[in-house]
């Protein structure tokens, strides 16, 4: 079961993305409008006989309806929207909306040993469910963190090393193929969130090419 948005609450997560992603996201933008319209008047079509006290309800259960059609993809009128697409079906391909977590340790903050270095140019910052990015952090901790715990102890034996400069790492070639290691299997929010883009990409695509659609109740 999705909760409710209004429950769980919002938290801003700010995305770093491969060059020319947000010009794919551009190229969604009418077909995000279009979404956004059809909602709009399939919803609000028949309010001119409420008053302006049952229209405003009418507004905030509908708001709440089209949260819900995000979450579930049937809905994507944003590119928040597609985030959040996306970012369940991650997070269901993972199993981790059956887990139950823990609260994070203070170890889990900041940036973790083994973290990629990547070239990401494009950026974006989202407002997404709390509980979603809640699930990512916990989800990724715990995948990461025996590993995080390895080349924390693998650094206090090299403290000067640099294993990821190719020309200069400056410990023995045995110790950065360690390191490599053990970085493989460091996975971060950042790395979720952008295959959460990406499956949001790939879905508003396959859902612009199909036609018919869902309809909001008038209530």
């Amino acid at each position: 079961m999705i909760p409710s948005p209004g429950v769980i609450g919002l938290k801003a997560v700010n995305i770093c993305l491969p060059d020319g992603t947000l010009r794919k996201l551009a190229d969604l933008q009418s077909y995000f409008v279009a979404e956004a319209a059809r909602t709009r008047t399939a919803g609000m079509s028949d309010t001119g006989t409420l008053t302006a006290r049952a229209r405003a309800a009418r507004k905030g259960r509908l708001d709440i309806e089209k949260e819900q059609l995000r979450l579930q993809g049937r809905l994507i009128d944003s590119k928040r929207a597609l985030v959040m697409v996306g970012l369940v079906q991650e997070i269901a391909s993972r199993g981790w909306q059956e887990r139950t977590w823990g609260p994070l340790p203070g170890q889990s903050r900041g940036r973790w040993p083994g973290s990629a270095n990547g070239n990401w140019p494009d950026k974006m910052t989202v407002d997404l469910p709390a509980d979603l990015v809640n699930t990512v952090k916990a989800g990724c901790w715990d995948t990461s963190k025996e590993a995080v715990g390895f080349l924390r102890e693998w650094r206090d034996r090299y403290p000067a090393a640099r294993p990821t400069c190719p020309t200069r790492p400056g410990c023995p070639p045995e110790a950065v193929a360690e390191y490599h290691r053990y970085a493989a299997r460091v996975l971060t929010a950042g790395a979720i969130w952008r295959l959460a883009v990406e499956r949001g990409i790939a879905t508003a695509l396959a859902r612009r090419s199909e036609e018919g659609g869902y309809t909001l109740r008038r209530r």
